[in-house]
């Protein structure tokens, strides 16, 4: 132990003096405004007797952007100026990246004293407020080098670390900062920077870098759960961490709490693991549920196990991490464009090809890049393998190090992740007896292009590189090897879309074939020529054998499943609707498929796994995902509500011609609110102050369910009414046995009276007769048994022994019909009644109409009469007795109109039931209708979304007027569908048979008769009967111009009923 210790300190000291003596490199640090710019000064130290220096300079291009190099030191440092210092964007070097690489010309040495600035960098501070970036030399791309005047040499320099903040000003703190990486080439575990529409589905991919001889590691990964919502791990399976599965070597159990946790061991310790830089060694899948505008942040945390990982001779060796970052936006995120370039290997001599893949490869039209290699150890031969629209080798210009792409098309073209556009091919080179790996570079700037709104467009792109493992130390001829590459999986199950990728070492003088489980051959050709790889298969095993001489030299089997099918969960899904609240289905746990799930309802619901406020009935959704894989399911939601049932109760007029009926509305079942459509105007649960006659409601509860009732409101058959049948008049002035006889009719039974002047009155069921009555005048007052009042005044009495000539009282016409004298057009039951006021009886009465008598004059003893039975017209009423006679003024008994309909027919659309029928009745009759559709329990005027056929309507206004409207017929519509009597907008009367005709819809139903007029109102062509034959002729049968004209076509409907249609057509020729 104690030499240990003693060994231990000497090598201390001796790397303490080591140091010392280092070139030391200083960056300075400032503090400034976001979108400002910050100047960092490069400093050195120890810089004595050096003819050479060259290093990197690496920032974080997130937070800083470079501007430009001042303050160069050419006075001091021979040989230094700005074609010595590399900046981003200059031959491959990338943001982020700055590169010295300075010789003395003299090659004598400089020495300049300690801390003398070399240059100062000029950044734009363009991260958030309370970000920072460092400022560190690193071996990337540039390695270290330091040359003393003695050609001696040194690969480290010491460096002070320089720091760029940006100020925060009271803001919020930036979320999801990167822990600093002191070297960018320490094992770095890297998450992307995504974005995902919210509630949909997203995988982050975890990669690494720097990733070399590693033997086993341990780490926590963490999120929050109300953001980002755990789906699944994904894990490769080829390429990535030997033995990591979801099943080994990870510790799912706190997902829900947002952690995931890895513990692997490599399996195969006498092999210590290198991957290539951006391999993905698991996926973490989540749902975005946090608000819009979140952003997840997947971060690489010690607790609850810290992140410690061993290579082969040396635990727990430094480390850096890229946070992954997920912000949920509300139009839904696009993810960039993914181009990668596959690894393999092989031996000197050998040709060997890498797979160039797509991913989020949508409406692509565009590829710029270049690939790089160093040409000692790669001899470029060709691309291959093409398989995208447009893409040959004319599209590839070539050196001995570099290979430029250029592909346009004006075709937009979408690949499934992992589709291989083509291959490049490479002679690999040995420049020693050491295997080593062939970086295949990105080199310069990279261009990818999508046509976005019909305009090709930058996007987003990630272009990256791959490798080739050569060894150069096996000097035998080996058996060629075979090695399966990525399997993909059919982008549905049961679709035959797959595909396997392989590759052979050693085998370029042989041949190859596929064969699927029943020994049919499928694909093959020769090892050299390339297209290995087997697609367009479905789940099943294949065999791939190797040829050589016509022998099997060696065999590999690979295994294609067919991804998960959809699943849409079934049970507990529904909720039935029920009174005040819609039903919904929930089928956010649909599982399987490749997740990103689009929702499409019949009917439609929206794009929605979860549809709430449904009615009760049947629901189909089809479910697809990312890959357009589809399933189907069926839903039905019922109501936990009863059937609505509606009755209504009445309360009668008690007066002839009042208003004081009520209909009260009894609803059962169903559900509130409720609304009611009424016939005749009425409204709400319980009208009031109606007339009589018979009313239809229909009840509309808050689920759309529909109930209907009628009523009828009755009233007294006629009128309270009393008149004075008789008068016996008194034998002398003072004489008091005179008589009056009355008789009753109408209202209700029976009925009361009260007389004046002391008469005696009563009850009665109609008629009276009181006594003992003077000469006088008297009234009586008449109440039935609602309590409907009439009262007869004047009538007066005279003693027998006075002769008095007549006189008329009030004369009128007494029937009532909504304002009119009879009740429909064409009637006869008017009634002219009156009284008379003066006179000694026996009166004779009699009607005229003009000259003309009507009926047989009346012979009345009392003063009161009435004529019934009597058309609409004027009458005159003349009354004569032994002493004289009188005639009225004209009376007048008014009539309605005829009932006349203007009817609009609507034609449907095929079987569609498009049609329509709109009865307008314009004021005739008395007004007040209701409508009696055939087979239909439409109340309304106007009978929509209906198909072919014959329809009737009864048509019935206030006074129980009737029209019947029959054999209205639908049609299907002519001329692009369109409805009856709409025409060409457009002709093109040129012989070609093509829209020669001016066409008129439903022109054959009526007789039509079409006129033309041009622009200036001239009457230019008609026709009697159209019969859709005009072809842009006038009158004698010449051209017309062309342009625009005016049409009127006047249709014939019959019983007295034609309309006129107006439009313009265009003649072009």
């Amino acid at each position: 132990m104690r030499k240990l210790f003693m060994t231990l300190i000497m090598g201390i000291f001796v790397c303490l003096n080591y140091i010392n003596s280092q070139v030391i490199v200083s960056m300075s640090s400032s503090e400034v405004e976001q979108n400002t710019t910050a100047s960092v000064d490069v400093t050195v130290t120890n810089f004595t007797n050096l003819i050479g220096l060259q290093f990197s300079i690496n920032y974080d291009s997130l937070i800083l952007e470079y501007s430009s190099i001042t303050n160069i030191n050419t006075a001091a440092i021979r040989g230094l100026d700005i074609g010595v210092i590399g900046v981003p964007g200059q031959g491959t070097l990338k943001k982020g990246q700055i590169t010295l690489g300075w010789n003395d010309p003299a090659t004598t040495g400089v020495t300049v004293p300690p801390d003398t600035r070399l240059f100062t960098i000029n950044f734009v501070a363009i991260g958030p407020k309370g970000s920072q970036s460092d400022i560190v030399t690193s071996n990337t791309p540039r390695v270290i080098n330091v040359v003393y005047d003695n050609f001696t040499e040194d690969q480290n320099l010491t460096n002070n670390k320089g720091t760029v903040k940006i100020k925060n000003d009271g803001g919020p703190a930036p979320t999801c900062v990167d822990p600093v990486c002191t070297d960018p080439t320490f094992v770095t575990f890297q998450g992307p920077t995504l974005n995902v529409q919210k509630d949909q589905n997203i995988c982050v991919p975890i990669t690494v870098k720097n990733f070399t001889n590693i033997q086993s590691g341990q780490g926590t990964f963490k999120w929050d759960p109300t953001i980002l919502q755990y789906t699944e791990a994904k894990f490769p399976t080829t390429g990535g961490l030997p033995g990591l599965t979801i099943n080994s070597g990870v510790n799912a159990t706190q997902v829900g709490n947002g952690i995931f946790i890895i513990v692997w061991d490599n399996p195969n310790p006498s092999t210590p693991i290198n991957l290539p830089d951006s391999t993905v060694i698991f996926e973490l899948c989540f749902k975005a549920i946090g608000a819009i505008g979140d952003v997840g942040c997947i971060t690489m945390a010690d607790a609850p196990v810290e992140f410690s990982w061993d290579k082969e001779g040396q635990t727990d060796v430094p480390l850096c991490f890229k946070y992954g970052k997920v912000t949920i936006t509300e139009g839904g995120g696009t993810p960039p464009v993914i181009i990668k370039t596959g690894s393999s290997s092989g031996k000197k001599g050998q040709t060997v090809c890498v797979d160039v893949t797509v991913e989020n490869f949508n409406a692509i039209v565009g590829i710029n890049t270049t690939y790089s290699w160093n040409p000692a150890q790669l001899k470029f031969i060709r691309t291959e393998g093409y398989d995208l629209e447009g893409l040959n080798s004319s599209a590839f210009a070539s050196t001995s190090n570099t290979l430029k792409v250029a592909w346009f098309n004006a075709n937009p073209q979408t690949k499934p992740n992992g589709h291989k556009i083509f291959s490049i091919c490479f002679e690999l080179q040995c420049v020693s007896n050491s295997n080593y790996t062939a970086q295949i570079l990105i080199s310069g700037t990279s261009e990818v292009s999508a046509e976005v709104g019909g305009t090709p467009t930058k996007v987003n792109a990630n272009i990256t590189g791959g490798s080739i493992n050569v060894n150069c130390t096996d000097s035998t001829d080996p058996e060629p090897v075979c090695t399966i590459g990525t399997i993909f999986k059919p982008s549905c199950a049961g679709s035959r879309d797959g595909r396997i990728n392989v590759s052979v070492v050693d085998g370029n003088t042989c041949d190859f074939e596929w064969k699927n489980s029943a020994g049919t051959k499928l694909h093959g050709g020769a090892i050299s020529a390339g297209n290995l790889s087997l697609n367009g298969i479905g789940a099943g095993t294949y065999t791939f054998n190797v040829i050589c001489g016509g022998n099997i030299a060696t065999t590999c089997t690979a295994t294609v499943e067919d991804p998960t099918p959809i699943t849409i969960p079934s049970n507990g899904v529904v909720t039935n609707a029920s009174c005040g609240q819609g039903g919904a289905i929930n089928i956010t746990g649909t599982s399987g498929g490749n997740g990103g799930f689009t929702y499409a309802w019949q009917p439609d619901q929206g794009n929605t796994g979860n549809p709430t406020n449904l009615q009760a009935g049947t629901y189909n959704v089809t479910v697809t995902d990312s890959k357009n894989c589809t399933a189907t399911a069926s839903f039905t939601v019922g109501s936990t509500s009863q059937p609505l049932s509606v009755t209504v109760t009445p309360t009668h007029v008690k007066c002839k011609g009042d208003s004081t009926g009520e209909a009260l509305v009894n609803v059962s079942g169903g559900c509130q609110p409720f609304t009611f459509a009424w016939t005749g105007g009425l409204s709400g649960a319980n009208p009031k102050n109606i007339k009589a006659g018979s009313y239809s409601v229909t009840v509309t509860d808050s689920n759309s369910q529909t109930a209907t009732a009628s009523v009828t409101v009755n009233e007294p058959a006629n009128a309270l009414a009393v008149a004075v049948s008789g008068i016996t008049h008194p034998t002398s002035p003072t004489a008091n046995d005179g008589k009056i006889a009355i008789s009753i009719t109408g209202g209700t039974p029976d009925y009361s009276t009260s007389w004046s002047g002391g008469l005696q009155g009563g009850t009665t069921s109609g008629n009276q007769e009181v006594s003992n009555v003077k000469a006088g005048t008297y009234a009586v007052t008449v109440t039935d048994a609602n309590g409907c009042v009439v009262t007869r005044n004047n009538i007066e009495v005279t003693d027998s022994t006075i002769t008095v000539s007549p006189q008329l009282g009030n004369v009128s016409v007494t029937s009532s019909f909504n304002g009119f004298g009879i009740a429909c057009f064409g009637d006869s039951n008017g009634v002219i009644s009156g009284s008379v006021a003066k006179g000694s009886y026996p009166i004779t009465v009699t009607l005229k109409s003009g000259s003309q008598t009507i009926g047989n004059p009346l012979v009345i003893n009392g003063p009161d009469f009435s004529f019934s039975n009597l058309a609409a017209g004027t009458y005159t009423v003349e009354i004569k007795n032994a002493s004289g006679s009188v005639t009225s003024s004209a009376i007048t008994i008014t009539r309605p109109t005829k009932l006349a309909a203007t009817v609009k027919i609507s034609c449907t659309k095929g079987n569609d039931e498009t049609g329509s029928i709109e009865i307008n009745m314009g004021n005739t009759g008395a007004g007040n209708y209701s409508f009696n559709w055939l087979n239909s329990s439409e109340l309304t005027n106007k009978l929509q979304n209906i198909g072919i056929g014959v329809y009737g309507v009864t048509v019935t206004d206030a006074n129980n007027c009737e029209l019947r409207l029959n054999n209205l017929e639908i049609k299907e519509c002519e001329i692009n569908v369109g409805e009856c009597y709409e025409a060409s907008a457009i002709i093109t009367p040129n012989g070609d048979n093509v829209n020669d005709l001016f066409l008129i819809n439903c022109i054959a139903d009526y007789p039509s008769d079409l006129v033309v007029f041009d622009r200036w109102g001239r009457l230019v062509y008609e026709q009697k009967n159209y019969d859709n034959t005009w072809q842009g002729i006038d009158n004698e049968g010449r051209d017309l111009r062309e342009g625009g004209y005016i049409w009127v076509l006047t249709v014939n409907f019959g019983q007295g009923r034609r309309e006129v249609y107006k439009g313009t057509v265009t003649i072009l020729r």
